[in-house]
């Protein structure tokens, strides 16, 4: 039975915390984004805060999850994910960052319901909470991705 906890936590703990570092690089590097496609502080904000695409799919995720295939719908949603990511270097103007930054949080919007359903469907009803708990423990990791991304940033190497 240990293997599920190696096989498992893992994996959705480092999914995790690459959401959330995805999350913050906006932040850290809107001043640069600004200033490459000339952008206002307004639209900057706007393109932060776009982010609500996330709300789309969290319903919609954990039913799709239960009924279909929690491993199967985070797989596709890992992909649509990281192309959004990667679409997001190749930007040319604020709408298509806007663009982007809507479809990241429709992509990342389903895994976080969806891997409560795997969870659920992985361990026992004794063993969910600290299941979820190892897996939310990644909040110190955060703190740390943000360490990192700040000290990864081109002002950071100025």
């Amino acid at each position: 039975m240990k293997s599920k906890w190696a096989r498992i936590i893992p994996v959705a703990f480092i999914m995790y915390m690459l959401a959330y570092m995805d999350r913050i690089n906006i932040g850290v590097l809107m001043p640069y984004i600004q200033e490459d496609l000339n952008i206002s502080s307004s639209a900057a904000g706007d393109i932060a805060g776009i982010f609500f695409g996330y709300l789309l799919l969290q319903i919609p995720g954990g039913i799709l999850a239960t009924k279909w295939s929690a491993k199967k719908f985070i797989f596709i949603l890992m992909i649509l994910w990281g192309l959004a990511a990667m679409a997001s270097g190749f930007v040319q103007t604020e709408g298509q960052l806007k663009l982007v930054r809507f479809l990241l949080g429709v992509a990342e919007g389903g895994v976080w319901p969806a891997v409560l359903v795997l969870l659920a469907n992985w361990f026992t009803l004794q063993e969910r909470a600290r299941a979820n708990a190892f897996w939310m423990a990644c909040e110190q990791s955060m703190l740390e991705a943000i360490r990192v991304a700040v000290e990864l940033s081109p002002e950071a190497n100025a």
